[in-house]
C-alpha cells in the first residue's frame, strides 16, 4: 500500500509587517508614550488635587467627643427643663409626664 502525502496548510499570523508611523498634524501635540509610571503619576496628580476639598469635611476625634457631649449634655438640660415646667408651671397630666414621673420622682405636692 502507497502512503498518501497530505501536503500541511500553513496558517499565517494576522499581524503588520509594515511599521505605521503616526501622522502628524500641524499643530497637533505628540501624544507622551503612556506606562504604569506615567499612570500612576496622573493618579498621583488628580487625587492631590482633590485633597484640598477632602481633608477639610474631617474633624477630628476631639471634635467629635466634645460636640457629641456637648450635645448629650443640652438634651439633658432640655428634657429636665421641660418636664420640670410641665410639672410645676402648666401642671400637665398627660401620659408622658405621668411616665416620666414614674422614672424620675419629682416633689410634687
Amino acid at each position: 500500500m502507497k502512503k498518501l502525502k497530505i501536503p500541511k496548510l500553513k496558517i499565517k499570523k494576522f499581524r503588520r509587517r509594515n511599521k505605521v508611523t503616526p501622522v502628524e498634524m500641524p499643530g497637533a501635540e505628540v501624544v507622551p508614550r503612556i506606562t504604569t509610571d506615567t499612570i500612576a503619576a496622573h493618579r498621583e496628580e488628580v487625587i492631590g488635587s482633590a485633597r484640598k476639598y477632602i481633608y477639610p469635611l474631617q474633624h477630628s476625634k476631639h471634635k467629635i467627643i466634645i460636640i457629641t457631649t456637648s450635645l448629650l449634655i443640652i438634651s439633658i438640660v432640655g428634657f429636665i427643663g421641660y418636664s420640670t415646667l410641665a410639672l410645676y408651671k402648666f401642671q400637665s397630666t398627660s401620659g408622658f409626664i405621668y411616665r416620666v414621673t414614674q422614672v424620675i420622682p419629682f416633689p410634687i405636692a
